[in-house]
């Protein structure tokens, strides 16, 4: 048995929070704005509208005062939410329970979940706020202004999409995007344990700031990394933090599709330290490209740089391998 909820076309934005219960939803366009939910358990829906916004709750009509003490959980209830293309802001809170959002155009979109993953598709959104405790999230085939993310435990996944703006803080998890836009605006990373691998569009280099920690966390790059100090400049650059964990940079041709293996990453084969690294298989922290550049720019010899080269943790072998595998000989 379903119950409905209808509502204006005036309407932009909808928030709906579920009390005491877990909330399964799936959000989607159409020709009428309407929530429907799940009306064979003890579940009870009202709402109210100020404005331009209706409220939405849905409540565990058995939740009684000794259980709300014990226990925050309850049943999980089917919904559905469709809006027309008039609604530009949506806010989804639930204790446990999935998020669908499918073919969507929006201004704003904040998703709060304590144990449930999170799915958007094919969607256009200026904004994505998510704050997850337990779950994974993954967006695929999307354009995003800005992607804000705080992930306790579990895993984020973009794919097929293109962001202009990463501001993410991931305790326990592994994190992939695919891919951040050529001109990105500033964008930030805290990874406590766990892997991440940023895709950005062109091979031009990225400045960024990075707090690691030695012997336990590396930060790679397929294309130069400078250190940005003082110039904060504005686009192209990341902010990175990382305890535990490796975070792999690759920069990918502007005209690639998003295909993680379907470009090179690099558009001539001109032998400077640049093209050697991004030529390679292996991605470079920012201090073994600093090495290459030097003895490209014939400012130390090959034996100083096997010699920096194990400064930085290499034995001699794998320096001298190294570089080879990049061109240059003793």
């Amino acid at each position: 048995m379903q119950g409905f909820i209808t509502f204006e076309d005036n309407i932009r934005k909808v928030v709906i929070s579920a009390k005491f219960m877990g909330m399964d939803i799936s959000v989607n366009e159409s020709e009428q704005n309407t929530f429907e939910y799940q009306q064979d358990i003890d579940v009870v829906a009202s709402y109210e509208t100020t404005d331009d916004t209706i409220y939405i709750t849905l409540a565990n009509e058995r939740k009684g005062f000794l259980s709300n003490i014990i226990s925050f959980s309850g049943p999980t209830v089917r919904t559905k939410l469709l809006v027309k293309s008039s609604v530009k802001e949506i806010e989804l809170k639930t204790i446990n329970g999935d998020i669908n959002i499918d073919e969507l155009k929006l201004d704003r979109v904040y998703l709060n979940v304590t144990s449930g993953d999170i799915d958007i598709n094919d969607s256009t959104i200026g904004l994505v706020a998510v704050k997850a405790i337990t779950g994974d999230i993954k967006i695929d085939n999307c354009h995003i202004g800005c992607l804000e993310g705080t992930i306790t435990t579990g895993d984020a996944t973009v794919s097929n999409s293109l962001l202009k703006e990463l501001n993410c803080s991931v305790i326990t998890g592994d994190l992939k995007i695919n891919k951040l836009s050529s001109d990105f605006l500033r964008s930030r990373l805290n990874l406590v344990t766990g892997d991440a691998k940023i895709f950005i569009s062109g091979t031009q280099p990225v400045n960024y700031t990075s707090k690691s920690t030695r012997f336990t966390s590396n930060v790679r790059s397929n294309i130069p990394l400078i250190q940005d100090g003082f110039s904060r400049l504005d686009k192209r650059s990341l902010d990175i933090s990382v305890v535990t964990g490796d975070i792999n940079i690759v920069g990918i041709e502007e005209n690639c599709e998003y295909a993680e293996n379907s470009c090179s990453g690099t558009a001539s084969q001109s032998k400077t330290a640049e093209q050697r690294a991004k030529n390679s298989g292996n991605f470079l922290t920012p201090e073994e490209q600093k090495v290459l550049k030097l003895l490209d720019e014939k400012k130390i010899s090959f034996e100083f740089a096997v010699e920096l080269l194990q400064e930085l943790g290499y034995n001699k072998e794998e320096a001298v391998k190294t570089l080879n595998n990049r061109g240059y000989s003793e």
